[in-house]
């Protein structure tokens, strides 16, 4: 009896113990794509000293911007919710613009103390 040849993209649904995960990072590789987006969520409170709501919607409008030329093929998505007296944001970002955001929003509250 003759044999089929498989692709060897084709092993990994072979396996017994394959996850949903395992096939889309799978897909992820041969398409040259990054593979896992990381959500933060976080709430700050809005210094006293901003009088514009405006300013803050700037702020991160500008920021982004940065990163989705720094990181171009990755995605930014998230909601930003300003509150009168608090901000809550959701972050949906690839692991290396999440670290570089972190640190900007850690440069950025040094620079306000």
């Amino acid at each position: 009896m003759a044999s089929i040849h498989r692709p060897d993209s084709a092993l990994i649904y072979d396996s017994p113990n394959i996850s949903l995960l395992d096939i889309i990072t799978e897909k992820n590789k041969i398409v040259n794509k990054r593979q896992i987006l990381h959500r933060l969520i976080y709430i700050a409170r809005i210094a006293p000293t901003v009088n514009n709501k405006k300013e803050i919607g700037d702020y991160f409008q500008n920021l982004f911007r940065k990163y989705v030329t720094d990181f171009e093929g990755d995605g930014i998505t998230g909601l930003l919710l300003v509150y009168p007296y608090h901000v809550m944001h959701i972050l949906e970002v690839s692991s290396e613009a999440l670290n570089d955001i972190i640190k900007e929003q850690e440069l950025s509250e040094a620079n306000n103390t």
